[in-house]
């Protein structure tokens, strides 16, 4: 690619505190991508380079208004929500107790760009939902139970992702986009816990 998507924030010349999307040539040319509509928490590129999947919260909203997964051509124009009727927050997360977490949720998109897999908050926990890029609005949660998961990474049809509880530091877990054949990598608490 020739162009670098980011967020903004904190402008100079204004108030803003949001987060907007930009996008900057390797020649330096810097564009808005959404500023004026309202602002985003995470972003990714689609495969083939031609659109945005992101969220975020249309302006005019009241604070706390629950971000939805949106869908924007690389060009800009008006983006798409693909999960208006979803009733839980996209890209959202809990307050953690262990510096070092992720602030800024990840969206990664499947190599055939016909999904986006996202965390969302539902109560208590963090599942990873699996979202439609195309056709009717669709979503499914695949990787879910009592627990707080951070997608990290997708490479083909395997998930990275971190997962905490009340008892567990951040571990590291594998499972594929369906959420079968889930698979620890780490056990850092191993020790203390086998003596409780």
């Amino acid at each position: 690619g020739t162009e670098i998507l980011y967020m903004a924030a904190m402008f100079p010349d204004s108030h803003r505190v949001p987060a907007a999307l930009r996008i900057v040539t390797l020649d330096g040319e810097v564009r808005d991508l959404i500023y004026d509509w309202g602002f985003a928490a995470s972003a990714a590129w689609t495969p083939d380079g031609k659109q945005i999947v992101f969220a975020g919260v249309p302006a005019g909203l009241p604070i706390g208004t629950q971000e939805k997964l949106w869908l924007i051509q690389r060009e800009g124009g008006d983006p798409i929500c693909r999960t208006s009727a979803l009733t839980v927050k996209v890209a959202g997360g809990l307050s953690g107790d262990m510096t070092g977490a992720r602030s800024v949720p990840e969206i990664r998109v499947s190599v055939d760009g016909q999904f986006a897999f996202v965390q969302v908050q539902d109560g208590g926990t963090v599942p990873i939902y699996r979202v439609a890029l195309a056709g009717p609005e669709a979503w499914l949660p695949v990787v879910t139970g009592e627990r707080g998961c951070a997608l990290l990474d997708l490479r083909d049809d395997q998930l990275l992702y971190a997962v905490t509880d009340f008892n567990q530091p951040w571990e590291l877990f594998t499972a594929r986009i369906d959420g079968a054949d889930e698979r620890q990598l780490t056990r850092i608490n191993a020790g203390v816990m086998a003596g409780w």
